[in-house]
């Protein structure tokens, strides 16, 4: 991300063992971390190429083991972004071509990419999907590194914070509500910022479709962030902890319907 000479130190971003960027913070962001509104309207960036068609694979990968139609459709994502990497990994070289760390960041995905086929081919779609993960929280390091504002990091951030409230839903242990509650609040604040950042249509390749599917996550997930709200202020005995719970993990889908939007349908052409 960009900040502004001088500004208040932003909160520490991490890594944790799945690679996803997740905010330790507990509170609202400093106006120093949030992205500038350029990151969304700016002309798309030369790695968008490489999400349009990353986007789909990830997503597919991620559920390629629930049926042999969806072990078609992960092949389908995984074995065209296979097809595009050699035409992109230029493109992406050229953004920096003497920064040996961007040039090693950059043999790490395509470590990371041939990993995730060598598993697919195996047919284990969960360890592919988590090799196509690090190519993702690659890139954003590198890019969060050299000061790089770009929009999907920001989703991916927002994801790391959102999937900290859902696997305490997913938990079985006790809920705790004040750490709940803690999470709740760093999350909206990303989320907040993101909604500060719709991107331009045209510019992010958002074809009518997949712009509608877009604005319905969007839409769904602020009105589960609502809903969350509204059952954290209400007293433990109006709420109970299943429903609490239903209520967290509703988080998850619509964020996840706004993200894949801004990948190529399958049997959408990347453009040349």
């Amino acid at each position: 991300m960009s900040r502004r000479p001088g500004a208040a130190s932003a909160p520490v971003l991490v890594l944790n063992r799945r690679g996803l960027l997740v905010l330790a913070a507990t509170a609202g962001l400093p106006a120093a971390w949030r992205p500038a509104r350029a990151g969304a309207t700016a002309p798309a960036p030369p790695w968008l190429a490489l999400d349009q068609v990353y986007i789909p694979a990830l997503f597919h990968t991620g559920s390629g083991g629930r049926s042999p139609e969806a072990a078609q459709r992960a092949g389908r994502a995984l074995a065209r972004l296979q097809a595009q990497w050699p035409a992109l990994r230029p493109t992406l070289l050229a953004w920096r071509p003497a920064d040996g760390g961007w040039v090693a960041a950059l043999r790490r995905v395509e470590g990371h990419l041939q990993q995730a086929v060598q598993d697919a081919a195996r047919g284990d779609w969960p360890h592919s999907h988590e090799a196509l993960e690090g190519v993702r929280d690659t890139l954003a390091q590198a890019r969060l590194a050299r000061g790089e504002a770009y929009l999907l990091d920001d989703y991916t951030a927002f994801h790391g914070a959102m999937e900290a409230i859902t696997a305490q839903a997913a938990n079985p242990a006790p809920l705790d509500r004040a750490v709940l509650r803690t999470a709740f609040t760093t999350a909206r604040a990303l989320w907040q910022a993101l909604l500060q950042q719709p991107p331009e249509p045209t510019l992010w390749g958002l074809s009518p479709a997949r712009l509608t599917q877009w604005r319905q996550g969007v839409q769904e997930e602020s009105d589960a962030f609502t809903a969350l709200s509204q059952a954290l202020d209400r007293p433990a005995a109006e709420v109970p902890e299943p429903a609490l719970r239903q209520a967290a993990a509703a988080l998850k889908a619509p964020f996840v319907k706004a993200y894949i939007a801004f990948g190529l349908g399958l049997d959408e052409v990347p453009a040349r």
